[in-house]
């Protein structure tokens, strides 16, 4: 641009100069030597006055104008924050202030953990987390005899992905995926409101509030399946509940409506209008007494009550189904069942015991009578850890993890079971019995070995005796040694 002013500058020169050079022909002679030295004189002052019109130029490029801005702007090639327009520059070439930069947009900060409680995201007023933690149970399960309902076999038992977390401080979640023994299911999942201390909403799928056993975690067992007496109480099933501790956690309480499900049966929706009504009540009446002795003890009752289509059938642990009802059976009317329970932890020593009564309305479809048979089991269980760790009701964390270079090599317990269920002998008698045994009762013996609170192995051998149903034939002893690989995160 510079040239071009210098350009327009020598030609309006030339112009002049060429203007004063057309003199008449006449006078030509008598003006060269005055002319010559007046031309001489103009075009010094030309000169002049085009170096003062090259400094202005250059002036005036150093400082771009609104509209180059706005050119520069729309063509993307440099930011538009780095764009001054005119008026701002003039205003720093007075000495005015900078203007200030744009407000910066603070991004949320995010916490990354990683430990023996999971992987998990949270922001730093924790009102956001999220936590992610999976289990792993590798089993094999062998009978000498074969008299078990399924082949001796190494099969995956549980392969969880456990998801759980916070949002706005008072909002939770929990889903646990289950990939186990081949099949693809969500276990839990739900979500939770905690409207005040001691008062929770939990919505969605979970543990029905009514087996001690039932409502200890899979981790937590010290016999590795569940004892004859659970297969009376519900599993999990499609519902609302309210639930909170009270007087400093020495009461819990649970109360909840649900779609309703058969005893041990997990639902996932619902076949008719009817609901179940459930709710257990859990004390620890000398929990923070000081009497040491006492404070592990807990005391508690759970019940249901409501309607369903369905009818259970009840197996062993070797997987052998010794009772079912018969085809005549509809289950048509009212359902309820009461688990009074209890346990006590205190050092190595854990008692865990539960009775469960499941009554349900069943008709005859062959003579259309009426009858509500009362089957009834109960189980006793205790542990005793050999090493100076601490039993409780939740999993053994170990005081020395498997390290042996250190010389220290985890925690090891022994566990023992003793479970009876007795199904109503009514029940064949009105004509709506089958199955091959009318009541089962075992044993079980146990080893855990805990290398630290993620892994653990299990060695239970489980002994079950049974009574012929009325009519029927001796039914075999079940052996069964049942060894599991777990490992939770």
């Amino acid at each position: 641009m510079r040239e071009n002013w210098r350009t327009v500058g020598r030609v309006l020169a030339v112009g002049i100069l060429a203007g004063m050079g057309g003199v008449r022909p006449g006078r030509a002679q008598e003006s060269v030597v005055a002319g010559r030295s007046g031309d001489a004189a103009r075009i010094a002052a030309l000169e002049e006055k085009i170096r003062r019109l090259d400094e202005r130029l250059a002036l005036l490029e150093s400082r771009p104008s609104e509209n180059a801005g706005v050119l520069v702007a729309s063509t993307g090639a440099i930011p538009a924050v780095a764009i001054v327009p005119a008026t701002a520059a003039a205003a720093l070439t007075a000495g005015a202030p900078a203007p200030s930069a744009p407000p910066q947009v603070a991004t949320p900060e995010v916490l990354v953990g990683a430990g023996a409680d999971g992987f998990n995201l949270r922001s730093a007023d924790e009102d956001f987390q999220l936590n992610i933690r999976h289990q792993l149970n590798v089993d094999s399960r062998f009978a000498p005899d074969r008299t078990t309902g399924e082949p001796n076999s190494i099969y995956l038992r549980r392969a969880q992905i456990i998801l759980g977390g916070t949002m706005f401080r008072r909002f939770e979640y929990y889903l646990l995926s289950d990939f186990g023994s081949g099949r693809a299911r969500a276990n839990d999942a739900y979500m939770e409101i905690a409207f005040a201390p001691g008062l929770s909403l939990q919505a969605g799928k979970f543990k029905m509030p009514v087996g001690l056993e039932r409502l200890r975690g899979g981790t937590s067992l010290t016999i590795a399946e569940r004892s004859l007496a659970t297969q009376l109480v519900p599993n999990r099933d499609v519902g609302l509940q309210l639930y909170g501790d009270l007087g400093d956690g020495k009461i819990s309480y649970a109360v909840g409506v649900f779609n309703g499900v058969a005893d041990a049966v997990t639902g996932d929706g619902d076949t008719d209008d009817g609901k179940e009504f459930a709710a257990r009540f859990f004390s620890h009446p000398f929990g923070g007494s000081g009497v040491n002795a006492l404070e592990g003890l807990g005391l508690g009752i759970g019940m249901s009550r409501g309607q369903t289509q369905t009818l259970p059938e009840y197996s062993t642990t070797g997987q052998t189904t010794f009772f079912e009802y018969s085809s005549a059976a509809i289950a048509d009317g009212t359902r309820y069942r009461i688990a009074p329970q209890a346990y006590y932890y205190s050092g190595r020593l854990g008692l865990l015991g539960e009775y469960v009564l499941s009554s349900q309305q069943i008709r005859n479809s062959l003579t259309n009578q009426f009858y509500s048979p009362k089957n009834s089991g109960f189980q006793v269980q205790g542990s005793f850890l050999l090493t100076d760790d601490t039993a409780s009701y939740a999993a053994v964390t170990p005081a020395r993890n498997f390290d042996p270079a250190h010389g220290t090599f985890g925690a090891f317990e022994l566990a023992a079971r003793y479970t009876e269920l007795r199904v109503d002998r009514g029940v064949y008698e009105q004509g709506i019995g089958g199955g091959m045994a009318q009541k089962a009762k075992a044993w079980a013996l146990g080893l855990n070995w805990y290398m630290n609170r993620s892994v653990r192995l299990m060695f239970n051998y489980e002994h079950t005796d049974f009574v012929e149903r009325p009519g029927g034939d001796a039914v075999p002893t079940e052996k069964v040694f049942l060894q599991r690989l777990q490992f939770r995160l």
